[in-house]
């Protein structure tokens, strides 16, 4: 997707970025919180923490659920039993499919009213959306431009195993649950590639850091001479 640099006076942006498990998104957000991609002018939102907290006990979203999936998924104060609808659902598209149906509406409400409350903050020049399923969420469309993580499918094994505890096998099972790599390289406006090069990743970070205002253009053609030097050296 073509993409043209975003000016940096003009009222905040909105970055989604997305990615399979394993790709590395919090990587990503962590190098956009340098000083030198003027990270204290930037807010995050993390699309995982927005659905946990949209349903919380009492919530309408939780009600929600429990009129959908049965009020067995309630756990005795109330709560969300997130490994029994997670039973429920797991390895069943049409049950995916309908808890994205019931959930989705409230993240998205949610995030909204994040994004409208960083806006309004002075000096915010940026916000960073970090949302797994940015687009099958139709969150994508509250976004000024989009990016994706990816990474080598063992290296994400590796990675999952390792972060989560679980088995290669159940890893793998993960992985192949998701959409493919060229779900994400179709529909995004940058595509970072997150393998054991950290300097490509960085690479790409700072190139998109550039096209969002982020850094100066010298600044930005400086350190592109720089690496043709470290390359060539």
């Amino acid at each position: 997707m073509g993409v043209i640099r975003l000016s940096a006076n003009a009222k905040p942006w909105v970055l989604g970025l997305t990615g399979p498990s394993g790709s590395g998104k919090s990587t990503v957000c962590t190098l956009l919180r340098d000083s030198k991609y003027k990270g204290n002018s930037l807010r995050f939102i993390d699309a995982d923490m927005v659905s946990r907290q949209v349903v919380g006990p009492g919530s309408p979203c939780l009600e929600k659920l429990a009129c959908v999936f049965g009020r067995e998924i309630l756990l005795l104060d109330g709560g969300l039993d997130r490994r029994k609808l997670g039973n429920m659902v797991f390895g069943n598209p049409k049950q995916v499919e309908l808890l994205n149906q019931t959930i989705f509406p409230y993240i998205l409400e949610e995030i909204q009213r994040q994004i409208h409350m960083y806006a309004s903050e002075e000096g915010v020049k940026g916000i960073i959306l970090d949302a797994p399923t940015l687009f099958e969420s139709g969150a994508d469309k509250m976004c000024s431009i989009t990016a994706s993580v990816l990474a080598p499918r063992e290296t994400r094994i590796k990675r999952i195993c390792k972060r989560d505890g679980i088995s290669k096998e159940a890893a793998i099972r993960r992985i192949d649950s998701q959409q493919p790599d060229r779900f994400y390289q179709t529909r995004s406006n940058f595509v970072l590639v997150n393998g054991n090069q950290k300097d490509k990743l960085e690479s790409g970070v700072r190139e998109m850091a550039f096209w969002l205002g982020l850094i100066p253009a010298q600044d930005f053609r400086f350190s592109r001479r720089r690496r043709r030097k470290r390359q060539n050296s």
